[in-house]
């Protein structure tokens, strides 16, 4: 979704200087008209496609890369578990999300999916080796947000 804002300030940023540039009546105004007409379609068309349809390919390959779940190894060679999920705070009081199993109590984040930093955070209550207890007190804090766990994973038995 960082993109997205992104995309979306600079292209609204675009059109803003061509229209300015356009208002200066310069010798090259059709130059600057167009570009700002072009801009303004091409910033209208991108919010429209994320507005209607917000789990399009782009935004899906968006969350993928912005995904750090998997297996590393810190620098003695010890893999570390990283597992990451979304969740949405839409009421006030406490709930459970459930983790992979980690050998010992895993180091556990939350972080806004939006980037935002200010406000009020959800709260992380109680870790578990397969679960995190959170909890929301303030209304700010709804929304979207991302836990990570990162630890020593259990390793599966073979056939089991």
């Amino acid at each position: 979704m960082q993109y997205f804002f992104i995309f979306g300030n600079i292209a609204s940023i675009a059109a803003l200087l061509g229209f300015l540039l356009q208002l200066g009546d310069t010798d090259s105004g059709v130059v600057f008209r167009y570009t700002a007409l072009g801009t303004a379609i091409a910033t209208l068309l991108f919010w429209v496609y994320f507005y209607f349809s917000p789990e399009n390919k782009v935004a899906n390959a968006i969350k993928k890369r912005l995904d750090y779940s998997g297996n590393y190894a810190d620098s003695s060679a010890i893999q570390i578990k990283v597992f990451e999920d979304e969740f949405v705070a839409r009421d006030f009081g406490g709930f459970n999300l459930a983790l992979p199993p980690f050998e010992e109590v895993p180091e556990v984040d939350i972080y806004p999916r939006d980037g935002r930093v200010s406000g009020h955070w959800p709260r992380i209550d109680k870790v578990t080796k397969d679960s995190v207890r959170i909890s929301v007190n303030a209304t700010d804090a709804f929304g979207t947000w991302v836990m990570r766990a990162r630890g020593k994973a259990l390793r599966a038995q073979p056939g089991g």
